[in-house]
């Protein structure tokens, strides 16, 4: 299977765009309660979780609030987990800066806690899912993997410049499942022509960003692959990725350490992308792959609607569309950005009425469809905005029934904008 040259080109534009890589930059942490979850790798962030001393995958307790568990890794060695609520164990229960005024967690940037295991780590942090790679208390870059949300509850995440996302696991309203495989399964079609989610993919692609693999195209050179490649392991120990996970920490390490300088070594890992594909059925492998993306893009649609007291599926649809596209937080085209623009097109009461928000929406629409001619490489795609306006337009906010692609342009909507269309398709959830 090869990735058609507009994914290419886009992954190019919005890793670009982004400044890391294969993931966009979230720069505001998802603040609120969740289960303490399991990180995933062993001593010092470089044996493969689930070969460290501590062995099989555990799950995390209740968060605070009552929020769901997260599911996580294996505890490397090096002592026992810190328990988040009392700070058993010899370290500090929290990063000092990670609980507000109410005494609710939030997320911390590492730096106030030292390292253990992951385990400890992440509830040191209040992250209760995702991964990333972010600097100890000794200054020490720590590859970590903190596990995934339980149920319902998704998780919220503060994407970095390190390719990755930690997050907490939150009970906010979101889509349904069906309104979220419906979402996901346009996005592939914008993305790769194709409303099948590509899970198996995996091929170097040219890009210098090293074997871009599964739905999100997840890179080896930019920090997001490993997170679900961590996540494999934890869940599946003896996978045939997990050998891989200390060449992925080598190259994410070497990410960092030169501020994001693209990784398309791939010398070491040789046989990954045919690990990668032949794992593409797997339910575990995808779970992996489908909370990579909620931790990095979904939730952070999902936060931005929520804390705007947005009540409509095809709000956060779009949004999350958007997130995936533009990143967080670019001046000229970032989501922030755009959604600054809209919020001065439209005034919003408190909460929104239903007419503001789909008022709203077109505005975020239009600016984006603007912002979008800017790059050469996005020019021809905004017939993806033009599909989520025709819905709006059509009164479908609460994303009902199915969509059918390739009916409507830019210029549809726009004067003077592309009349490029998509590709056909009727696309459907569960």
């Amino acid at each position: 299977m090869r990735m058609n040259t507009r994914l290419v080109l886009s992954l190019v534009a919005f890793c670009t765009a982004a400044s890391l890589g294969c993931s966009s930059s979230n720069d505001a942490p998802g603040a609120g309660t969740g289960g303490n979850g399991s990180g995933g790798a062993g001593t010092g962030g470089t044996v493969a979780p689930g070969t460290g001393s501590g062995g099989a995958s555990g799950t995390g307790g209740a968060g605070t609030g009552g929020a769901p568990a997260a599911t996580g890794g294996a505890t490397g060695s090096g002592g026992a987990a810190v328990d988040a609520a009392t700070g058993s164990g010899g370290a500090p229960a929290t990063d000092a800066s990670t609980v507000d005024s109410g005494g609710n967690p939030v997320l911390g940037d590492g730096t106030t806690c030292s390292y253990t295991d992951d385990k400890q780590f992440c509830a040191c942090l209040n992250a209760t899912c995702g991964g990333d790679t972010l600097n100890d208390q000794a200054k020490m870059a720590r590859s970590i993997y903190c596990g995934q949300c339980m149920g319902t509850a998704t998780c919220i995440g503060r994407a970095s410049s390190a390719g990755g996302a930690i997050g907490i696991c939150e009970m906010l309203k979101g889509l349904t499942a069906g309104q979220k495989q419906k979402a996901a399964g346009l996005t592939s079609i914008w993305e790769n022509s194709t409303p099948t989610l590509q899970y198996g993919f995996s091929s170097d692609i040219g890009d210098g960003r090293g074997f871009t693999s599964g739905r999100a195209g997840f890179c080896t050179g930019t920090g997001d692959a490993i997170i679900v490649v961590q996540c494999y392991a934890a869940a599946k120990p003896g996978n045939p990725l997990a050998k891989f996970i200390p060449e992925l920490i080598r190259l994410e390490q070497k990410f960092v350490s030169t501020n994001g300088a693209l990784q398309g070594d791939t010398s070491g890992l040789q046989g990954y992308d045919t690990a990668w594909t032949s794992s593409g059925n797997d339910t575990v492998f995808r779970a992996c792959q489908d909370s990579a993306v909620d931790a990095i893009y979904y939730g952070a649609a999902l936060k931005k609607a929520t804390d705007k007291k947005f009540t409509k599926a095809l709000t956060v649809v779009s949004l999350w569309d958007g997130q995936i596209m533009h990143g967080e937080s670019d001046p000229k085209f970032g989501m922030l950005a755009m959604m600054g623009m809209a919020d001065t097109m439209v005034k919003l009461s408190d909460p929104p009425t239903a007419q503001e928000e789909t008022d709203w929406l077109g505005a975020f629409h239009k600016i984006r469809a603007q912002v979008m001619t800017t790059r050469a490489e996005w020019k021809g795609n905004i017939y993806r905005v033009a599909t989520y306006e025709q819905l709006r337009k059509a009164g479908n906010m609460d994303f009902n029934g199915c969509v059918q692609t390739g009916g409507v342009s830019a210029s549809t909507y726009w004067s003077g904008l592309p009349t490029d269309r998509s590709p056909s398709f009727n696309v459907c959830g569960d």
